[in-house]
């Protein structure tokens, strides 16, 4: 499906997606739309746990990446709220600039607000974001990326991962804000790598008020501030983390 641009869809119900074995699909394909609402208090499914694993893809059955539920790039001014997103084969919702070679014109991403949506049981991420003028405020993430759903890596509860911003600086995030957030049961609560250049000089993302349960994997991430947080273990692999500012962490 897509949805186009100034539109609002209301979901009251249940939509559930039909099993499949395909490795990568997106239930909403967005690209390039502008002012779009969704709404509703219904639930969106993918289709994690009835989906077929008959077939490698990527080289492995187990692959996912590209098996979104909202797939958006380079979208401006979508709103998300009270839904419930759950069990995708990726990501529930993810909102990136676009780093296509062929791409002319802006490339960023901007305007993504999520306010009271609940994403449960992703594989991948609940929630990936690269972009510009972002608010996820009263938002639950739960069971994300953990074994009992076959979880893929980076298995986060939300990602700050802008894909291709070391090539096309301007797509990484900015002015962003997420606070008030519930997190329960996620491999990791919270995954960035590369959230903005060094060189971008200001706090690009701020987390606030978030009370984690799960590790934090921040790699390579520049320009990150935590505010009032609860954070029990910062996992950092092989990737130098700067400009990662923590105030008021406990």
């Amino acid at each position: 499906f897509t949805i186009p641009s100034n539109t609002h869809l209301t979901v009251k119900n249940k939509m559930k997606m039909l099993p499949t074995n395909v490795g990568a699909y997106f239930v909403f394909w967005e690209y390039g739309k502008e002012n779009v609402i969704v709404d509703g208090g219904g639930t969106i499914s993918g289709d994690n746990d009835w989906h077929r694993y008959e077939k490698a893809f990527a080289g492995s059955k187990y692959f996912g990446e590209w098996g979104q539920i909202f797939c958006c790039f380079r979208c401006h001014n979508f709103l998300f709220k009270d839904i419930t997103l759950t069990d995708a084969f990726g990501d529930s919702i993810l909102y990136m600039g676009s780093d296509r070679p062929w791409e002319t014109g802006e490339r960023w991403a901007s305007g993504l607000t999520l306010e009271r949506v609940n994403v449960f049981r992703a594989r991948r991420n609940d929630v990936s974001v690269g972009a510009r003028d972002v608010i996820i405020r009263n938002c639950r993430f739960e069971s994300c990326g953990n074994q009992s759903v076959k979880g893929t890596s980076p298995r986060s509860g939300i990602d700050f991962e802008p894909d291709g911003i070391t090539k096309y600086n301007e797509i990484g995030n900015q002015n962003v804000l997420m606070e008030d957030c519930v997190f329960k049961d996620n491999y990791y609560d919270v995954g960035s790598f590369r959230n903005n250049m060094d060189k971008f000089g200001k706090i690009a993302t701020t987390i606030r008020n978030c009370h984690f349960n799960s590790p934090l994997k921040i790699e390579g991430t520049n320009w990150m501030r935590f505010e009032n947080c609860y954070i029990p273990f910062l996992h950092n692999s092989k990737y130098k983390t700067s400009r990662l500012d923590r105030k008021s962490v406990v």
